[in-house]
């Protein structure tokens, strides 16, 4: 193998760090022991920058160069593997059903008004055609029963990872120090 740069990050398909090298994994370096690489990624990946320093941590992590107009930094990290969403978080409804005394039809309710002092007034023809006006005056209102509506979601963590293949990111602690072009 030819001679790799201090800092360099490469890529091995087998689970340990060869010698002069260490796993991207956040771990926490003393400067006093690895100056030259200290010297070239400082504190950006953590440690307090007086006696120590951090290593990137890959694990579970995509690498991403940095973004255009100062978006995302280098040493930024960010995302998740698991997410919990929430009804807020994502397009839901609550069908609402509904029957008048007289009536057999039920009819899911999409309320798009403003919902301002008005109710659902006037569902047209045969109880199954939303036409207009579709909200008239609040007036002899009745409670809905306990139960007609629910919450929807159970907020449970879904998986928010990418397709992978897991590879091991090692760090150079050793090698060449690279010149600026």
């Amino acid at each position: 193998m030819t001679e790799v740069f201090i800092g360099e990050i490469l890529q091995f398909g087998f689970d340990w760090a060869p010698v002069d090298m260490a796993k991207c994994d956040g771990a926490e370096q003393q400067i006093s022991q690895n100056q030259a690489l200290y010297s070239l990624i400082g504190i950006q990946f953590g440690g307090d920058g007086r006696s120590t320093f951090a290593l990137p941590d890959l694990r579970g992590r995509v690498p991403v160069g940095p973004g255009a107009y100062g978006v995302i930094q280098q040493g930024q990290a960010g995302g998740h593997e698991t997410v919990t969403l929430t009804e807020s978080n994502i397009g839901h409804s609550h069908p609402l059903r509904a029957r008048d005394a007289d009536g057999d039809w039920f009819i899911p309710i999409d309320h798009t008004g403003t919902g301002t002092g008005y109710v659902l007034a006037n569902v047209g023809p045969n109880n199954n055609d939303m036409k207009p006006p579709a909200y008239g005056p609040a007036t002899n209102l009745k409670p809905i029963a306990e139960g007609c509506i629910s919450n929807a979601g159970n907020t449970q963590p879904h998986s928010n990872m990418q397709p992978y293949l897991v590879i091991n990111f090692v760090i150079a602690l050793s090698g060449l120090y690279p010149q600026r072009n």
